[in-house]
């Protein structure tokens, strides 16, 4: 398990298994099975991301995504849809590093903004991260980043389960 103040790196995984598949394309689809999928889908982690096969010779691009405050929670938990995924996105994703290796910094596309004890990014950053990934990449880490806040540091995994499935009892 990571630590929850700790920021995550993120590869995207979108709507794997199905087809046609939105995650990176340096992941080996006919490799990948539905199990390590999940795992990653649940935990996020390092080890998980690694039982996970890329294509010989490719790279992840990987974003990093830091924890939602109380404070951005609070300023997203009544919107919802795009507007939402917006805001935790600006809130929580400040850099990423593409396929290329190349990082890529909020402070080179419109910079951040304070608000109390959080910084949101500006609109250009994100119109960046879209031009490049497009909005399943968007919706995809706001939704690893309110996972997190929602499930906090106790959660097993750390996250909640993926939709539809709920545990035994």
């Amino acid at each position: 398990m990571s630590n929850p103040s700790s920021p995550l790196k993120v590869a995207l995984i979108g709507s794997l298994p199905v087809h046609p598949p939105t995650c990176d394309p340096a992941f080996d689809l006919e490799k990948c099975t539905p199990e390590a999928v999940t795992r990653y889908e649940r935990e996020r982690s390092p080890e998980a991301l690694a039982a996970l096969p890329l294509r010989e010779g490719a790279s992840l691009s990987l974003f990093d995504v830091k924890p939602l405050t109380a404070q951005g929670y609070r300023f997203v938990k009544d919107v919802g849809g795009a507007t939402r995924d917006h805001r935790v996105f600006k809130l929580c994703c400040h850099s990423f590093k593409d396929e290329g290796g190349r990082t890529h910094d909020v402070r080179d596309h419109g910079g951040l903004q304070t608000m109390g004890n959080t910084s949101e990014a500006s609109d250009s950053w994100l119109e960046h991260v879209a031009s490049l990934y497009g909005e399943a990449a968007i919706r995809e880490v706001a939704k690893v980043a309110l996972d997190r806040a929602e499930a906090g540091p106790r959660a097993l995994a750390p996250f909640s389960l993926p939709l539809g499935l709920m545990a035994p009892l």
